[in-house]
């Protein structure tokens, strides 16, 4: 709507993720997350199908580490992984 988003009474669950990838000429986001654990995305990952709907929203105001740095150090639970692995991804080879 003109004032921002504007949801459905109840409001759904939302949550944060890292995209993965974004490909803007397919206009394909991949999200990576872990599911088992329990939770809105895990339940909406396990029923999901072709065709299923999200929603998504954002950027939020993210930061974005720069990579000249000589050493990174990444630090996570498995909830973390699929942040870990796109910073890893975008890092130089060197």
């Amino acid at each position: 709507g003109p004032d921002g988003p504007v949801f459905p009474e109840p409001r759904p669950a939302a949550r944060d993720y890292t995209p993965r990838a974004y490909n803007p000429a397919t206009r394909q986001l991949t999200i990576d997350f872990v599911t088992g654990h329990g939770g809105p995305a895990t339940e909406w990952a396990e029923m999901a199908g072709p065709g299923a709907i999200v929603g998504v929203g954002g950027p939020r105001g993210s930061l974005i580490v720069p990579t000249a740095f000589q050493n990174h150090l990444l630090i996570g639970d498995e909830t973390a992984l699929p942040a870990i692995a796109r910073r890893l991804e975008e890092l130089p080879a060197t």
